[in-house]
C-alpha cells in the first residue's frame, strides 16, 4: 500500500523534516520517493528509523564513490543533488550521517554555492537589465511591469533562503561536535 504526503520543507529545516520522516516510519510508513512538496511512502512493519539528507552534486561517474562513503546508510531516495538515507536506530551509534559538525557545515557551503550559481541571474536582472528599460515600461498592466514585480518577488525569496542557509552554515562553524 502506498501513501502520498504533500509537505514543504525548505534546505535550512533539515531537522523538522528528519522529526517528520521519523514519525512516519514509526507508524510504519517508509519514504519510497520524495519529490518537491510532495513524499511517496511505502507500508511495512512500523520500525525506529533514522532518516538523514545530504546536498551533494554528483554525476554518473562519481555516484558510485559518493555512495560507498555512506556504507551504514541505506538511500531511500534522491531528488536532484538532494539525497535522503535512513538506518534502524540502533543505541550507542551515531544517529547523524555526518561524523562531525564539520561535514554538516561543508553540506551548507555546497547548498550556499548552488544559491549564488542559481540566484545569479536574477541579479543580472537587477543591474543591468531593469536600468536598461524604458520608463514608460513602468505602467502598470505591461509585460514589463509584471516581469519586474516577479523578479523581485523571487530575490526576496531568494535572499530569504541564502540568509537561512548562512544562518545554518555558522551555526555548524561555531559550535563544537555533538
Amino acid at each position: 500500500m502506498k501513501k502520498v504526503v504533500r509537505k514543504l520543507y525548505f534546505a535550512w529545516q533539515i531537522e523538522e523534516e528528519r522529526a517528520f520522516l521519523e514519525d512516519m516510519a514509526k507508524q510504519g510508513w517508509f519514504l519510497d520517493k520524495v519529490r518537491l512538496g510532495k513524499y511517496e511512502f511505502y507500508q511495512s512493519e512500523p520500525k525506529d528509523v533514522i532518516y538523514d539528507m545530504d546536498f551533494q552534486i554528483v554525476n554518473k561517474k562519481t555516484i558510485d564513490d559518493y555512495l560507498s562513503l555512506t556504507e551504514d546508510w541505506e538511500l531511500a531516495d534522491n531528488y536532484g543533488a538532494w539525497f535522503y538515507f535512513y538506518k534502524e536506530r540502533v543505541a550507542g551509534e551515531s544517529e547523524s550521517l555526518y561524523s562531525d559538525n564539520d561535514s554538516k557545515r561543508q553540506m551548507f557551503g555546497r547548498l550556499l554555492a548552488f544559491l549564488g550559481i542559481v540566484g545569479l541571474p536574477l541579479y543580472i536582472n537587477i543591474f543591468v537589465i531593469f536600468p536598461s528599460q524604458a520608463p514608460e515600461d513602468m505602467q502598470p498592466f505591461t509585460f514589463y511591469y509584471f516581469f519586474r514585480i516577479i523578479t523581485v518577488i523571487f530575490i526576496i525569496l531568494h535572499g530569504l533562503s541564502v540568509l537561512h542557509v548562512v544562518h545554518s552554515y555558522r551555526k555548524y562553524r561555531n559550535h563544537i561536535s555533538q
